[in-house]
């Protein structure tokens, strides 16, 4: 027993000055050349934290956290100095992940997930970035997992073919862009499978026959655009139009999960 606690002791006298050191650590170190050095914390002005992490010639390093003036967890930036890349996790105010990728030199690389703030790890959008764009097919996904929409994208613009998805799996819309507007083809359809919208776009403008159809598949109007313009400007004509417009705001029927403010 002697013995254990004589070993017991001499442990103690070894950790004891480590623990006072670690204690006596000093924060926001400037070199001489004006450099952010080591442990640095900063807060709000409501005195909350506001960012915690390690600097190295003014450069963070490691594990980098920050914080919202409540005092949410915003994100959790890992800094691989030797590849210029960092590891980044996004955050929701009530703690759920928002979003989680890689940067390489400060821009989006690689593939990055967003994930909603309702329900825990649930993922809605997914896509490829090169130099901070969107490369290839974004996706985005339904509630109960499936694919509600695919877009086609080339060097961050809407380029190809744009497809919106029920939960069902069935199609709701069909398109396609070019230079990121809308060209050729457009086609909605109701949940029953019958035609909803036919029409067509040339670079973002509606032209010549659109139709629209009945939840029977039976036509209900039909318009004819000019550059854009209704040829006959009947009221009637005015709620199709007003619908079609909300569409283009809109992108479709999904809204992005990226134009958030939380991942940027």
């Amino acid at each position: 027993m002697k013995h254990i606690f004589q070993i017991t002791l001499s442990i103690l006298i070894v950790l004891l000055p480590l623990y006072n050191m670690k204690a006596q650590e000093k924060l926001n170190l400037t070199d001489k050349n004006g450099y952010k050095q080591g442990h640095w914390i900063k807060k709000h002005p409501n005195g909350n934290l506001l960012y915690e992490g390690y600097f190295s010639d003014n450069k963070p390093v490691s594990e980098f956290k920050r914080y919202d003036e409540d005092g949410n967890l915003k994100s959790v930036l890992n800094y691989r100095a030797e590849t210029d890349t960092v590891d980044a996790v996004f955050y929701h105010p009530n703690g759920y992940i928002a979003g989680k990728g890689k940067y390489y030199l400060r821009k989006k690389t690689g593939e990055w997930k967003y994930y909603s703030d309702y329900v825990k790890d649930h993922m809605l959008m997914k896509c490829i970035y090169m130099d901070d764009k969107v490369e290839g097919l974004r996706l985005k996904y339904h509630w109960n997992g499936d694919i509600a929409e695919e877009m086609e994208f080339k060097a961050g613009e809407k380029t190809g073919e744009w497809k919106q998805y029920y939960t069902d799996g069935t199609l709701s819309l069909e398109s396609s862009f070019v230079n990121d507007k809308r060209n050729g083809e457009f086609k909605t359809w109701h949940t029953n499978g019958k035609h909803e919208i036919t029409g067509c776009y040339n670079n973002d403008i509606r032209t010549g026959k659109w139709l629209f159809f009945n939840n029977d598949g039976s036509l209900r109007k039909e318009i004819r655009y000019n550059n854009g313009i209704p040829e006959n400007r009947a009221e009637l004509i005015k709620q199709e139009t007003e619908y079609l417009d909300k569409l283009e705001k809109e992108g479709g029927k999904i809204k992005d999960p990226e134009i958030t403010g939380i991942i940027k």
